[in-house]
């Protein structure tokens, strides 16, 4: 894997976010970088989406199975690079996300952001996580 400390830091002109779908979450994320997006050098990819722990919060596809281990959140923080929580539930209840809250107390950091296509869910995010990123689609 590359060594992103010993590297000249230089800006990007443009960053991705790329997705964790297809991963195991026994496979190491360098691993999964290297094998699935080997052209694109980590200092491009801003964030990767994917599934951290069951939540009724996701969306669109159903949850089968972590791909984002704590190993994996940690190394890609470590490398810069933020982890997108996919938290696409249109019918998202106040019950939910407050059963859901610890998720978010866990992955609350500077790099990480959510993923959030309702708009109430997103308002209790926000004002329950301020500098935790929503990314509204």
């Amino acid at each position: 894997m590359e060594n992103i400390a010993a590297k000249k830091i230089v800006t990007p002109l443009s960053t991705f976010t790329v997705s964790a779908r297809g991963k195991s979450r026994l496979e190491p994320i360098g691993n999964f970088l290297k094998t699935n997006f080997a052209s694109l050098p980590l200092s491009q990819i801003e964030s990767i989406f994917g599934f951290v722990e069951r939540s009724t919060l996701y969306g669109g596809r159903a949850f089968q199975q972590r791909q984002l281990s704590n190993s994996d959140v940690l190394q890609l923080n470590e490398w810069g690079i933020g982890v997108r929580i996919p938290m696409t539930n249109h019918f998202a209840t106040r019950d939910e996300y407050q059963q859901n809250k610890r998720i978010l107390q866990k992955y609350h950091k500077p790099l990480n952001s959510i993923i959030c296509t309702n708009d109430d869910l997103a308002q209790w995010i926000r004002n329950d996580f301020l500098i935790m990123i929503l990314k509204r689609v």
